[in-house]
C-alpha cells in the first residue's frame, strides 16, 4: 500500500471518533474515556495539509483555542494526569500555526504568541526544555519537539528570539548524539547514569522528524550528524522491514507500532534513495497493524515467544546497568511480549499493571494493559508525520 493510501485509510479510521455537542467538536477516546488536546491538535494537522474536512478543522481549532491556558499552555490529558505541557504546547501551537497560514485569523495569532511565551519559558539550560512541571529530565524527543514548533513561529512571524531559541536545541541535542548516530531518549545530569540514556528505535525516529522540521523552517542544510541518526535507524531494521528491537533499550516504548510510521518519514526527509526500500517496508508493516485503529504494539504469535524473551535479555544487558535495572527492564520487556500477543477492546478496565507497579514501588507514567488494543493515540501520531510526508513528497 502507498503512501497517500496510508494516510487515507487512517484518516478514515481516525474520524469515527469525532465527537460533536455543545461543548465543541473533538475527537474522544473511547478506550480511556479523555480527550486529549495533542491528538486533535495531530488529527488537525493532517487534515489542513490534506486539504480537507474544512468544517471539521474550524470546529477543532475551535475546541482548542478554548482549552489553552491563561498561561498559554495546552494541558497533557493522560489517564494517569493532566497538566501544562511544553511538549502538548508545542505540537498544538504548530497546528495552530498551519491554520493561521491558510486562514489569516488574528485570534489564532494572538494564541499562537502566548504559547510560543510559555514554551520558551520551559527552557531550563541552553536547548534543554522541561516536559512538565512533573517531567524535568532532559528528554531530546521532547527538545526537538519545541524546536519545531519555534522554529515555525519564526518562520512565518519573523521571531529572532524563536528562531535562537530553536537553534539551540538542535545544537544541544547534535552535543549528546552518540558516535554509531544514535539518539538518547534522556540525558543530562539526571539521566547521565539512569536506564533512560538509552537508544530506543521509536523516540529515535521521533525525535529525527521533529528534527527534519526545523532546519527546514531554519533553512539549514542537512548536516551529516542527522544522516548518522538515520542510518541507525536502518541498521536496526531488518531485511523483511521490521526492526530488531533487541537494539532499542527504552522498555516503554519497546514494539511500539508508531516507530515504523517515524522511519518512514526520517528516511523520507533525508532524500536519501538508498532508504527507498526499507521505506516501503515501513508503510507495509503498519497497515498489517492497522484495524479498527493502529495497534498499540506489534502483533505476534506464541510460536515465536522464547526468541522473543532472549531479544529482551539482549536489550536489557547494558554493561553499565545495575542487577536492579536490568532486572526491571527484563522483567518489563517479558510483560511487553505477553502483552502484545493478546487483544482486547477496552484496555481501560485493565488494572494489573497498576497492581504490579504497587507491589514493585515503581512509578511509571506510561499506560500497560496486558492486552494489545486499538490506540487512537497512536494513530494521529502516525497520521500527523505521515500526512507530513505526503505533502513534502508531492
Amino acid at each position: 500500500m502507498n503512501l497517500r493510501s496510508t494516510v487515507d485509510r487512517l484518516d478514515s479510521k481516525i474520524g469515527k471518533y469525532i465527537i460533536e455537542e455543545d461543548r465543541g467538536t473533538y475527537l474522544y477516546d473511547p478506550y480511556f474515556g479523555i480527550t486529549r488536546n495533542r491528538v486533535n491538535a495531530e488529527y488537525c494537522k493532517g487534515l489542513i495539509r490534506l486539504e480537507r474536512k474544512d468544517e471539521v478543522v474550524n470546529k477543532i481549532v475551535d475546541f482548542l483555542i478554548k482549552a489553552q491556558n491563561h498561561d498559554g499552555s495546552w494541558n497533557e490529558i493522560h489517564p494517569y494526569y493532566d497538566e501544562p505541557s511544553s511538549l502538548v504546547t508545542s505540537i498544538v501551537g504548530d497546528a495552530l500555526i498551519e491554520f493561521y497560514v491558510r486562514n489569516n485569523e488574528k485570534r489564532i495569532k494572538k494564541s499562537v504568541e502566548r504559547a510560543t511565551k510559555y514554551v520558551l519559558s520551559c527552557e531550563r539550560a541552553p536547548g534543554y526544555f522541561i516536559k512538565s512541571r512533573n517531567f524535568r529530565q532532559d528528554h531530546l524527543n521532547v527538545d526537538a519537539t519545541c524546536a519545531d514548533f519555534l522554529s515555525s513561529y519564526a518562520r512565518h512571524f519573523s521571531d529572532r528570539e524563536a528562531k535562537i531559541a530553536a537553534g539551540r536545541a538542535v545544537k544541544h541535542i547534535r552535543d549528546h548524539q552518540f558516535e554509531n548516530g544514535v539518539l538518547p531518549y534522556r540525558v543530562g545530569d539526571q539521566g547521565e547514569n539512569g536506564f533512560m540514556k538509552v537508544p530506543c528505535i521509536h523516540y529515535q525516529g521521533v525525535t529525527a522528524y521533529y528534527l527534519y522540521k526545523t532546519l527546514e523552517d531554519l533553512e539549514t542544510e542537512e548536516q551529516d550528524w542527522l544522516k548518522r541518526a538515520v542510518d541507525w535507524l536502518a541498521e536496526v531494521q531488518k531485511r523483511e522491514g521490521r526492526f530488531d528491537w533487541s537494539k532499542s533499550s527504552l522498555m516503554f516504548a519497546y514494539r511500539l507500532t508508531g516507530a515504523y510510521a517515524f522511519a518512514y518519514s526520517s528516511y523520507a526527509q533525508s532524500r536519501e534513495d538508498k532508504y527507498f526500500d526499507r521505506s516501503i517496508r515501513c508503510l507495509d508493516i503498519l497497515n498489517e497493524h492497522i484495524y479498527d485503529l493502529v495497534l498499540r504494539w506489534e502483533k505476534s504469535t506464541t510460536s515465536d515467544i522464547f526468541p522473543s524473551f532472549v531479544s529482551v535479555i539482549k536489550s536489557s544487558n547494558r554493561r553499565n546497568d545495575s542487577i536492579v535495572d536490568f532486572l526491571h527492564k527484563t522483567g518489563y520487556g517479558y510483560y511487553r511480549e505477553f502483552s502484545r500477543r493478546r487483544f482486547t477492546q477496552n484496555p481501560g478496565d485493565d488494572k494489573l499493571f497498576e497492581k504490579i507497579n504497587d507491589v514493585l514501588s515503581l512509578n511509571s507514567s506510561t499506560i500497560e494493559p496486558s492486552r494489545n488494543y486499538p490506540d487512537l493515540f497512536m494513530t494521529t501520531e502516525c497520521f500527523d508525520c505521515l500526512s507530513f510526508s505526503y505533502v513534502r513528497s508531492r
